[in-house]
């Protein structure tokens, strides 16, 4: 097995064609789900893009063969890898770069080093979803296997095929419950394929809506293309579902509405981004909560009648003008965590007085540096 550098120098000439093929890649995914309003990509097509490549068929040539360790599947059925179709309902967009050095750093393809994937078709048909495993699908291609080994599972005659993405996602969660490696954002795409009548469901469907009223997409999720996106929305999802707890002391929740008036704050500060960048954004959404429910409305701060929403959104957009997305919020995370990235954020916006800082200090106990 390669080391890191060895891994590097022979990946190095292949960068540029590999970011090319990544983005038609995406383009493909694209026209797929929201042109041809489709979910299924058929993996010859994913093939074919990557024939105009000259480094990358070379690389083909090179490691053709070199699977190994295969036999290991002798008892599965194989299916060929032209009968697939990547599944986009909540598998992510493939990370081809990650395909190729995996591919480099084994030395071909190890079958001890994987498991068979998980497909599934509708009755009496011949292609097959997959519903796990799309890097292994690509690696696989690289290095010139035709088949691989799966678990198939054939629909039962007369479902819709609403009923059998129903089916395919709750296998799906089942299966990678267990599992670290897969995303969070597969299994909130696979709950979203959930039957409308389960909890699962509702609370993805709930997000879901705020994240269209916020003007906001996610990572690998490709909901709202032409969207901002954030990342870690795992790290959002459940406190979008709760409401807010209240109370004298700090609280590090907000509701819906306050995350979509962030959102839509910082997408007046700066306009049209590619991307959110979340501890600005759900900082913004606590403040903002905070403001709704008085806690800023005894503060003493100048040119500002009233610190509410409205004042924050205005310090925020000013502060905006001579300093970067994140800026605000970067290097302030100390030992009280979120209530000390929050007072500070609230001194830098608004210079606060000794007797605010005082109040907020004995309300939140944030971590003062001397």
């Amino acid at each position: 097995m390669l080391n890191d550098k060895e891994i590097k120098a022979r990946l190095n000439p292949l960068l540029k064609e590999i970011t090319q093929l990544q983005t038609e890649f995406k383009n493909l995914c694209f026209e797929y789900k929201h042109v041809k309003n489709e979910n299924k990509v058929p993996y010859i097509e994913i093939f074919e893009l990557f024939k105009n490549k000259k480094k990358i068929l070379t690389f083909l040539q090179d490691y053709h063969g070199t699977g190994f360790n295969m036999d290991i599947f002798s008892s599965f059925e194989k299916v060929k890898l032209v009968a697939m179709f990547l599944d986009l309902s909540y598998q992510r967009i493939t990370d081809l770069l990650k395909c190729f050095e995996n591919v480099i750093k084994v030395g071909g393809f190890d079958g001890t080093l994987a498991e068979p994937l998980m497909t599934f078709r509708s009755y009496g048909q011949y292609n097959w979803r997959v519903a796990d495993g799309g890097h292994r699908i690509i690696m696989l291609f690289l290095v010139g296997e035709t088949e691989y080994a799966v678990i198939p599972t054939e629909h039962e005659e007369g479902l819709t095929l609403q009923e059998e993405k129903e089916i395919e996602a709750q296998r799906f969660v089942i299966k990678n419950s267990i599992s670290n490696e897969v995303q969070f954002i597969n299994i909130y795409k696979a709950w979203l394929c959930f039957p409308k009548n389960t909890s699962e469901y509702e609370d993805a469907q709930s997000v879901l809506t705020t994240l269209g009223k916020a003007n906001i997409d996610v990572k690998h999720g490709y909901f709202y293309p032409d969207a901002p996106r954030i990342d870690k929305l795992q790290d959002i999802f459940k406190a979008l579902l709760v409401t807010p707890k209240k109370g004298d002391k700090f609280y590090k929740y907000y509701s819906a509405d306050s995350f979509i008036t962030a959102s839509k704050i910082m997408q007046t500060a700066y306009i049209k981004p590619d991307e959110i960048i979340i501890e600005d954004l759900l900082c913004l959404a606590r403040l903002i909560e905070k403001s709704e429910d008085g806690v800023f409305d005894n503060f003493d701060v100048k040119d500002v009648p009233f610190l509410n929403t409205e004042a924050i959104s205005m310090a925020y957009i000013n502060y905006a003008k001579k300093h970067s997305m994140g800026y605000l919020t970067k290097d302030t995370l100390q030992k009280n965590k979120l209530a000390t990235l929050d007072y500070n954020v609230m001194n830098t916006l608004f210079k606060l007085k000794k007797k605010d800082r005082n109040y907020l200090e004995t309300l939140w106990s944030p971590t003062i540096e001397e």
